[in-house]
């Protein structure tokens, strides 16, 4: 049951339906979604469970029947580990959808840049019919790469940073050791692109830095957490 309640500070209630773990601190929830609910791929909405509100983005396509998000349980988290282990059946307040960083069909190359559970504006592009665009994305290992099979099938360039020293051979094509931030300073072709940034501030602050110094003639849209 999905119901969507009028008001000046309408909020939706959804069901929440499953819950898929993707690594041990991960998971994937699924939702349903409410009638008229409608967003744009890479936007967000938030939370509210009992007095905590927290924002999640989609990674269900906009087409979809249903909600899809990508969660990581935080241990000192006040939201996550509620989402975590609550009982499916359980509803949940979120918000109207929000957010600038969404598909802006630029005639640049599309670059996107994501570290941790940053790479879901992407999922939600990618499902919803985005192709051709260069993903850099960033995790310690190799198990963080969520979606990776599915991305690489519609990139048209995929590179996975990954920091742990024994998470890569360095050998294999579409792998880099070490952080999104050093191989957009060491290894990225220099030309104009319009990148799309999602990850943790700090790593959206050095690579706008970067692509200022490196690719003047970009755009950067951005969104951090």
């Amino acid at each position: 049951m999905a119901e969507k309640l009028k008001g000046e500070n309408a909020v939706n209630r959804v069901t929440l339906l499953d819950r898929v773990w993707l690594s041990e601190d991960t998971f994937q929830l699924k939702c349903t979604r409410p009638e008229e609910f409608t967003f744009l791929p890479g936007q967000h909405v938030s939370f509210s469970v009992g007095n905590f509100c927290r924002e999640y983005t989609m990674v269900s396509a906009d087409t979809d029947d249903f909600l899809l998000f990508l969660i990581k349980r935080l241990p000192e988290g006040k939201l996550s580990p509620q989402l975590a282990d609550m009982p499916l059946q359980t509803q949940i307040a979120i918000s109207p959808p929000a957010g600038y960083l969404v598909n802006r069909n630029s005639p640049d190359m599309q670059v996107f840049v994501a570290t941790g559970t940053g790479i879901a504006p992407f999922i939600s592009m990618v499902r919803s019919g985005a192709r051709d665009f260069t993903l850099i994305h960033g995790a310690r290992d190799r198990v963080e790469l969520f979606y990776e099979k599915e991305l690489q099938k519609h990139a048209a360039s995929y590179i996975r940073c990954l920091t742990t020293s024994k998470a890569v051979n360095c050998n294999l094509e579409g792998f880099y050791s070490g952080r999104v931030t050093s191989f957009l300073k060491k290894s990225f072709t220099e030309g104009r692109y319009a990148f799309y940034l999602c990850g943790v501030w700090e790593m959206i602050q050095e690579v706008t830095h970067i692509i200022d110094e490196r690719f003047p003639a970009s755009v950067i849209y951005s969104e951090g957490y």
